[in-house]
């Protein structure tokens, strides 16, 4: 968590392997913490746990 409570992330994705945020307010864009933007951050998401797990 950084100095204000909030967790350190980008994107969603922590310095913790396996540990990601999502619907977290201006996580990536404003629409980040809305449900109907939230679809996008998921589908990142999705996306980097593949691509990592493919390693």
């Amino acid at each position: 968590m950084d100095e204000r409570g909030r967790p350190v992330q980008q994107h969603g994705v922590t310095a913790v392997p396996g540990l990601y945020f999502l619907g977290l307010h201006w996580m990536h864009t404003f629409k980040s913490g809305l449900l109907s933007g939230v679809g996008a951050d998921a589908e990142f998401l999705a996306d980097h746990m593949a691509r990592t797990r493919a390693r």
